[in-house]
Order: structure tokens, then sequence, then C-alpha cells
């Protein structure tokens, strides 16, 4: 009998599905009673509280001969962890040598000319760190929010380096995670940050939170 997953802080598609034993996201993500939430989200852009439906496994067999030796190889999800990073003035930190560390395991990379790093990460991983030029960041992996809500509004101009106030976290039954978190100044903060980034961006500077703004930050942001 399908089961309802309700989304938690950090979880995305990837983790759900190594949760319960699905060797690829796709499967729960195009399960037609899934429709509803994939017409409102991204599979690794979830917002603690969405319900993902989780389906029953069906068998499936393949006919071969007996009295043989056969090799069966099994497909499954490979999760990718992508940053840009970029220094003070918006450039790219291109060619520079950094270590990336997920879940215990740790590997040296170096940046491509825009700055980027690629890493096959597994699906469950949810804690990590990035040093490079003798500074360490700590990373929340699957924790980004959707662009339109509070929350991931904040997150994204916060890694794009327009805000530093304190991010809304997202209020889900007895987690605490609450949004609209942080006083008067953070807010002030908050609308400031989005006014330099539609003046940067092209856009009319108003300040607030328009569904073009979080649209264009979205897509800048990477996802």
């Amino acid at each position: 009998m399908p089961k309802i997953h309700i989304v938690k802080q950090g979880e995305h598609l990837s983790s759900i599905a190594e949760r319960y034993s699905f060797v690829e996201h796709e499967t729960l993500w195009n399960h037609p009673d899934n429709a509803a939430l994939k017409d409102e989200r991204s599979p690794h852009v979830l917002l603690p509280g969405d319900e993902v439906i989780i389906p029953d496994k069906e068998s499936k067999s393949l006919p071969r001969p007996t009295g043989a030796l056969h090799s069966f190889r099994i497909g499954g999800d490979r999760l990718t962890l992508r940053l840009r990073l970029l220094g003070t003035l918006g450039e790219p930190l291109a060619e520079t040598d950094c270590e990336l560390t997920v879940e215990g395991s740790s590997l040296s990379l170096r940046t491509d000319p825009d700055g980027v790093i690629e890493a096959t990460i597994p699906r469950s991983a949810r804690q990590g760190s990035l040093a490079i030029l003798d500074i360490t960041y700590e990373l929340a992996i699957g924790h980004l929010d959707p662009a339109k809500e509070p929350s991931g509004l904040s997150a994204r101009l916060n890694n794009l380096g327009y805000y530093s106030g304190e991010v809304p976290e997202v209020e889900t039954g007895a987690e605490t995670v609450s949004e609209g978190a942080g006083g008067p100044n953070d807010e002030e903060e908050r609308r400031f940050a989005i006014a330099c980034f539609e003046r940067d961006s092209g856009l009319p500077v108003s300040g607030n939170a328009t569904a073009a703004m979080a649209s264009m930050l979205e897509a800048q942001h990477g996802c």
C-alpha cells in the first residue's frame, strides 16, 4: 500500500528514494500520485512539509535459459554536488585548489575557469565542508528551500553575497524550523539586499520579493 512521506529539512528526492530503497528517484518523481508536487517543485529543491507519495514496489522478471551464468546490471542515481565559487567582487575563483569533505570522505579538487567544482556524493549526504584559500565553509546539503519562499530567497541572496542576516526557517509540525524569524534589522537588511540584486539584474528596484525577482534570483543562483 502506498505511503505518504512528509519532507523534512535537508531532504530531497534522491535521499528520499534512498531511504525507501528505490534505485532511481525518477520512479517517485514520475509517479502519477506525485504529479501535483512535480508541477510545483524541483526534485532536489523541496520544502519541509511537502508530501511525497511512496508507491509499492513492482516486481520485474527477465527470462533467461537455465544451465548458464547470467550477469545483471542494476542502474541507479548519481547525486552530483555542484558549487560555483566567487570572490568578494563577484569574480569566479578560477583554477583554485580546494578540499571537499562530505560524510567524512575528503576529495581534493580544483575549480574550473568559471569557479565551478563538481563531485559525486552519497544520495543520503546532508553535511559537508569546503576548504579553500585558508577558509572552511560548512555545507548544508539539501537544505535550500524553493526560491519563492522567504527562507529560500534569503539563502540564495546569502549565497550570492547580497545578504548576511538571519535566514528564516520553515515551521513543520513538531520541528522547529519558524518562517519569519529575525528582527526588524534583518528585515531591513533583506529588503536592501533585494534592492541591490534588482539593481544589478536590471529589474525595477523595489526591495520587495516579487515573482520576477525570485525567478531571476533562482536563475542566477543556478537552482
